[in-house]
């Protein structure tokens, strides 16, 4: 029963870890891409202020600002969502190396146990 317990344990830590791990690569792909449509805005607004200088037309202040303004909140929700990712990633790292401590914890009991009988 003990090891079917613990085989049990070990499928679930398995499939939570698989779980973080495509929580982190959401995260990761989302923050791509906000970060890909605050470069496409910022573009945007480069090629309708060159539009307006050429044209010998003030530049549209109000559409410029909005603009900016929503690039800097997709830049920066797609920095913390970066950041997120990177944490995730870190942690899972630590996980990792203190469940391999615990296994080499476990291999020492086991030569307690005479291997000729």
């Amino acid at each position: 029963m003990a090891i079917v317990m613990k085989e049990s344990n070990k499928i679930e830590r398995r499939k939570h870890r698989e779980a973080i791990e495509d929580f982190r690569k959401a995260n990761e792909e989302q923050a791509r891409q906000m970060m890909a449509v605050s470069n496409d805005i910022v573009g945007i607004i480069q090629k309708r202020i060159e539009k307006a200088e050429a044209e010998g037309e003030d530049s549209p202040m109000a559409l410029v600002s909005g603009l900016l303004r929503a690039a800097s909140n997709i830049s920066d929700s797609g920095r913390q969502a970066w950041a997120t990712s990177l944490g995730v990633n870190e942690l899972m790292q630590v996980v990792e190396q203190e469940l391999e401590e615990v296994s080499v914890e476990d291999v020492t009991d086991l030569d307690e146990i005479p291997l000729d009988e």
